[in-house]
């Protein structure tokens, strides 16, 4: 190790007296930093200052580096020493990497073997050539070799760059090799040859395969060519190769067609998620489990879980008080007036909810049946339904809304009427809608609210009654009920709870069971989504968190999870499994080396409706196989199955699941025409979530492919209408289905339909259902804005999030996929059916594009008996304005939020056909032929100005005066 010598003025001035340089035999040294010769990887510069030099390194492995203040008269000779000790330096270390660039040379000619060249064999190879590869990138380096083993080793160091490059090129020239190899195979293998796009996906063979499809673009023409193509080419054995459905239906029918297509072909597996499963668990435990009776008999299952509950609350009082607490509670999600913007929107909601307390279900049950004719409560909020369902089932008698036992009426007041009184105790509840910070929902007046809050508090206390008071905030903290249990047992109120089985007795009674069934059936899916997803309880937990509904989701799983481990030991007691056991514990058995896969080919179909533990046990079947190469085909655009597991998101981020992939699309469908092809790729699009596909059509029409057809009260003449259509252009026999996006969506006299036109074969199907299928003519019917339309608006309970995949944050977006599979199920042309007074949002987006979207379009003749749009309701602001006909053929215009909003409108006593709308001082007639305006009262909040005689002559006053005696007059003009 030599010394570099350092000028005085350098130590003068950089008062560093005690810092010193090295030259090491393999490396400088400054000060307490050291840099190696192999890091230099660009010639070092010698820079001569006035009273010191610097040697500087400009480029090394981590960044630049400087030897400062060399004595200027030795620096050249020192700065020879360095350059000399680099080159010695490489020229040792690097021959013997030079040695063996033949060798990795070799080993990558050997990849180009007249196969397809993967991906991860081309990593492989630089894997184990990166040691040479990172000890000869570097051109400082090799300027010090002999002039032959540094052209060598540039040659190696721009193969390894350009080595994807090279093997794309290569594999190229395989695929078209093998395309005109296997040519007439692919002219026959199905009824028609197969496009370009279908033969390069049979032959393309990336350690990952997805094959992006279109709707009608041979999905299961790709797998069953593809099985031929690699046992006709060598390339894998029958037995090697897997092919995965989802259901037996769908895998029959694969075997099926590879015996049909296949003839001289034996041995592919062909298999279900669930029977591959138990196969792998039977191999890999020498006994293959019971599928347990309650995946095969969805009754046994509920009857099961319903047992399960019923002996948890008879065994134990606090399990019991748990269940009872979320039927009253939690079991419809809690609707919050703060999240509303408007009045009427929240009343939309209660409305859509069916939101009514127990008492009110048990008064109508008992008014239906003839035992009374008392009028049911009709409770304000749902916060309220939770106050009175609370004291209803632990037995304390309430009346709500009863007058005050005071008179407080006064000439500009009405009688006071507190929100709940337990006359047995003598005490009132009053519900407060506002915040933590005494805010009101936005809807509410808060200045006047906060004036009536503070009325009643000080009436109560002038009268000595007592007054509880209980909070919106309580509720959304989650605790209402018990903050109101603290306070009446304070005040003495003795409470009796409700059994579970009384509770199952009285919704007997009120012939209401479908609300047992509902918790039911929420705990089965959710067992049943729960162990889909393969996620742990304790993430779960930690989910219901994160939720917005922290607090119902808690008191779900407090209710769930004795019920998981009640099921979890009745499947032990019985030797059985589940449907996700199947998959959960075959994926365990490939993981931990149980089971070994034998197959070189996994093929997996309708890959868009994967859930996570089907993605699990392919993802552990492909790792622990030997170079086993994934292909999966599937269309994004048909992800029509969240609601049972399925995760859209592993078609989109395929690659970052399964590691490098090579995608494929079939971009051309042989179903439909041109123009329902752009109709249904516009529609799907208008979600950028969605991946692009250039589809192109087989066929070509004239005109266009998709009919809209508006009707009202009368769908099944527009049904009919739509089946003319068909006769006129297609007389000869065909298919027909008609399309619900419901079962009981099925028009009524269906079978009429068929006796009228035996020449065609006309099914009904929900969208579900006729997924994979075809007709020559479709009919989608009920597009329109209701519960049950379409996009429905029938949500599945938010208790789920917590085990499905994550809810995609377009609108609609499953609900546009499944419109999309409805529009794409024709050959030949499709009807779009709505009702032209609730139109859907598809409809409204369709008809307000025409620029895009290009379709016919007729009404039927009951369309032109629909009512006018009569506006918004002016109270709520949201409420659609309706007329409503009573039983003796008197009508009026009210709210659609009705009974939530009792809003009635003026009807114009002119033209006696449409409601008045106030517009500033005047009402007018929204009737166009009509079009009569009257002044407003202005002494009342509905009355209008009507001319009348009076013993001085004619005057105007109130409408209301014979109805609520409003006095008010004008003089006339």
């Amino acid at each position: 190790m030599t010394d570099i010598p350092l000028s005085f003025f350098y130590r003068l001035f950089t008062f560093r007296w005690d810092h010193k340089s090295k030259i090491a035999d393999n490396a400088v040294i400054s000060g307490s930093e050291r840099l190696e010769y192999g890091q230099i990887k660009a010639r070092p510069e010698l820079d001569k200052g006035f009273f010191w030099a610097d040697i500087i390194f400009p480029s090394s492995t981590n960044g630049p580096f400087k030897i400062s203040g060399v004595r200027k008269k030795d620096a050249p000779n020192f700065f020879d020493s360095i350059i000399y000790g680099i080159q010695a330096y490489h020229q040792q270390v690097l021959s013997p990497y030079c040695d063996q660039i033949s060798q990795s040379y070799q080993a990558f000619k050997n990849l180009f073997n007249g196969s397809y060249v993967r991906h991860s064999a081309i990593e492989k190879w630089k894997q184990k050539s990166e040691k040479i590869y990172q000890n000869l990138d570097n051109d400082f380096a090799l300027e010090n070799l002999p002039e032959s083993e540094g052209k060598q080793a540039r040659e190696f160091i721009l193969l390894a760059s350009q080595s994807h490059t090279l093997r794309e090129d290569e594999n190229q020239k395989f695929i078209t090799s093998e395309l005109q190899k296997y040519g007439d195979f692919f002219d026959s293998v199905e009824n028609n040859p197969l496009t370009e796009s279908q033969r390069k996906a049979c032959v393309v063979n990336e350690d990952n395969n997805l094959v992006l499809a279109g709707a009608g673009s041979g999905k299961t023409s790709v797998i069953i060519a593809k099985t031929g193509y690699l046992i006709k080419s060598g390339f894998a054995k029958p037995h090697e190769i897997l092919i995965l459905a989802y259901g037996r239906k769908a895998s029959k029918e694969t075997d099926e067609r590879i015996k049909e297509k296949l003839p001289d072909i034996e041995g592919v597996k062909a298999s279900t998620f669930h029977k591959l499963g138990l196969d792998i668990i039977g191999s890999a435990t020498g006994k293959k489990p019971s599928v347990s009776k309650f995946q095969e008999d969805s009754a046994e299952f509920y009857a099961l879980i319903n047992r399960i509950v019923t002996e948890l609350t008879q065994k134990d009082s606090t399990y019991n008080q748990r269940v009872i607490d979320y039927f009253v509670t939690h079991l419809i999600p809690y609707k919050n007036e703060f999240d509303y913007g408007e009045q009427g929107e929240y009343f939309a909601a209660m409305k859509d909810g069916d939101v009514r307390s127990l008492k009110s279900r048990l008064q109508w049950a008992q008014k239906r049946n003839g035992m009374t004719s008392l009028k049911q409560e009709q409770l304000k909020s749902f916060e309220e339904v939770v106050i009175a369902d609370f004291l209803f089932v632990n037995g304390i008698e309430y009346q709500y809304e009863a007058p005050y036992k005071y008179d407080t009426a006064t000439s500009v007041k009405t009688q006071y009427h507190p929100d709940f009184y337990l006359p047995e105790y003598d005490i009132y509840i009053e519900h407060f809608g506002v915040d933590r910070n005494g805010n009101t929902a936005p809807f509410v007046d808060q200045f006047t609210y906060e004036v009536d809050m503070e009325w009643k508090r000080r009436l109560h206390r002038e009268r000595g009654t007592i007054l509880v008071e209980t909070f919106s905030y309580q509720m959304q903290e989650g605790t209402l009920t018990d903050d109101l249990f603290s306070k009446l047992e304070v005040l003495g109120v003795r409470f009796s709870p409700m059994s579970f089985e009384q509770l199952l007795s009285l919704l007997h009674e009120i012939k209401e069971e479908k609300k047992a069934t509902e918790l039911t059936r929420l705990i089965v899916n959710f067992l049943d989504l729960f162990k889909q997803s393969g996620l742990s309880f304790e993430l779960v937990r930690k989910k219901a968190n994160q939720n917005r509904e922290k607090t119902r989701c808690h008191a779900f799983l407090d209710i769930f999870e004795p019920i998981l481990s009640a099921y979890t030991k009745e499947l032990n007691r019985t030797n059985s499994v589940d449907f996700s056991d199947m998959i959960r514990k075959a994926t365990d058995c490939v993981q931990s080396g149980q089971y070994k896969p034998r197959f070189k080919y996994i093929l997996v179909d309708e890959f868009q409706d994967i859930s996570a533990i089907r993605a699990d046990l392919v993802k552990a079947l492909v790792n622990k196989g030997e170079d086993t190469i994934l292909t999966c085909v599937g269309d994004d655009w048909q992800s029509i199955y969240r609601f049972s597991g399925s995760d859209i998101s592993y078609t989109g981020k395929f690659d970052q699941y399964f590691g490098h992939t090579e995608k494929v699309l079939l971009d051309k469908t042989f179903r439909y025409n041109d123009k329902v092809n752009a109709f249904s790729k516009t529609f799907i699009m208008e979600n950028p979530a969605q991946l692009e596909k250039a589809i192109t059509a087989h066929s070509t029409i004239s005109g266009n492919g998709i009919t809209l057809v508006g009707y009202y009260q009368d769908k099944g003449n527009a049904v009919l209408q739509c089946l003319e259509q068909i006769r006129e252009i297609h007389p000869d026999p065909a298919t027909v289905y008609i399309l619900g996006r419901y079962g009981f969506t099925k028009p009524e006299h269906f079978e009429n339909f068929k006796n009228q036109y035996p020449e065609y074969s006309i099914l009904f199907e929900t969208v579900h259902g006729s997924k994979g299928k075809e007709a020559d003519f479709v009919i989608v019917v009920d597009v329109n804005n209701a519960k049950y339309g379409f996009p429905s608006k029938i949500n599945d309970d938010s208790l789920l999030d917590l085990v499905l995949p994550s809810e995609e944050p377009y609108r609609f977006a499953e609900e546009r996929r499944l419109f999309y599979v409805a529009l794409t199920r024709t050959k030949k042309h499709t009807f779009v059916l709505y009702d032209v007074d609730a139109r859907s949002a598809f409809i409204k987006e369709i008809i307000g594009n025409k620029g895009k979207y290009h379709f016919d379009a007729f009404m039927t003749k009951g369309a032109e008996t629909a009512p006018p749009d009569y506006g918004t309701c002016p109270v709520c602001k949201a409420g659609k304005i309706t007329m409503r006909v009573m039983r003796d053929g008197s009508f009026f215009f009210g709210c659609g939020n009705y009974p939530f909003c009792a809003y009635k409108a003026l009807t114009c006593n002119v033209c006696n056909k449409a409601p008045m709308v106030k517009e500033g001082s005047y009402y007018h007639c929204i009737n166009p032929e009509c079009d009569y305006t009257a002044k407003a009262c202005k002494n009342c909040s509905d009355g209008v100005l009507t001319e009348r005689n009076g013993k001085y002559g004619r005057f105007l006053g109130c409408s209301n005066f014979g109805r609520t005696g409003c006095r008010y007059t004008e003089k006339f003009h």
